[in-house]
């Protein structure tokens, strides 16, 4: 019989298995749904209030490969929001570059959300798509601030705008003022093309945006926009996502892993400690280290600071 450790880390696999980016902000979006609110009024222009109710939709559309076989794909974020008696679907996805074939996941997404839509008439059918809006983490300042897909059927063409977001128009300020909060993870995009310099001259570039970043989170404590465990996150997940772009540049990994590090631990191990289970948690990352497991699929689905696991690791490692 499977133990909850093994079954732990299975789940944890097929987390680890899906796109680091796509994985953080679908992460994000469950764990902080609160926070499409703010992202919809930014990205569609709309005006829901903090009273809109907001339900997260699976989402889930079968995408043609080039090799002509299917693949089984989860929407980035799929939610309905009701307010004033009135409901309508958004749907993101979330891009690092601007080839073509993004322009037909989302007219294959959106059809497939429609699904539930679908209302029989005399004359066929009437079937309702929703709003979509692409992320863009890696954007040319040529990508268009808001893409037309033009799309035509036998009976004429069907004009569809998807409302473009680039990461890098945001600041950290940009992103804390507007509560743009499930795309703060993705900052470390904005540092993309300067990490071959730093990892020769160090991250104090870096270490000014990181810092602010912090502060602020601190402050959305203070005020009680965010909870610790909300901060520590964040921080988690914008750590893990600095860890996967400087995966070829160690220098600025370990630079930003001790910096973040020092953020998360004094979060997330405070929290965990508070719990009063802070050595059960650690016999637990202990015995699933000693069978393997790396730490990355460890933090993923037990929801540990990757930080705290690596520091297990270490522990582990010094004593044997």
């Amino acid at each position: 019989m499977a133990t909850s450790t093994d079954l732990c880390y299975n789940q944890a696999m097929d987390i680890q298995n899906e796109k680091t980016y796509d994985s953080v902000f679908w992460t994000s979006v469950v764990k902080m749904t609160r926070f499409l609110i703010p992202l919809v009024n930014e990205a569609f222009g709309e005006h829901y209030t903090d009273n809109a109710e907001v339900d997260l939709v699976p989402g889930k559309q079968s995408t043609e490969q080039p090799d002509n076989s299917f693949q089984e794909r989860e929407m980035d974020a799929f939610a309905r929001f009701t307010e004033s008696g009135i409901s309508k679907n958004y749907h993101f996805e979330v891009e690092t570059g601007t080839d073509k074939s993004f322009a037909i996941r989302i007219a294959e997404y959106a059809a497939g959300a429609a699904q539930e839509s679908v209302i029989l008439t005399e004359t066929g059918a009437r079937i309702v798509i929703p709003y979509s809006a692409v992320i863009f983490l890696r954007a040319t300042n040529e990508l268009p601030d808001k893409f037309r897909m033009e799309i035509e059927y036998p009976g004429g063409t069907v004009f569809y705008d998807a409302p473009v977001m680039k990461i890098k128009n945001y600041s950290v300020k940009d992103l804390i003022d507007k509560r743009l909060l499930l795309l703060l993870p993705f900052y470390g995009f904005n540092f993309d093309k300067r990490f071959a310099v730093m990892e020769t001259e160090g991250i104090d570039q870096l270490r000014a945006a990181l810092e602010e970043l912090n502060s602020s989170l601190s402050d959305l404590v203070e005020s009680g926009v965010i909870n610790e465990a909300q901060k520590g996150h964040l921080l988690d997940w914008t750590q893990r996502v600095f860890d996967k772009l400087t995966v070829n540049y160690k220098n600025v990994t370990k630079g930003v892993d001790e910096l973040m590090g020092g953020y998360i631990l004094h979060t997330r191990t405070d929290d965990i400690l508070d719990r009063g289970k802070a050595q059960r948690d650690r016999e637990k990352i202990e015995e699933m280290l000693r069978k393997g497991k790396t730490p990355e699929a460890i933090a993923d689905f037990c929801d540990y600071p990757l930080t705290l696991v690596k520091e297990v690791e270490k522990n582990m490692l010094s004593l044997a």
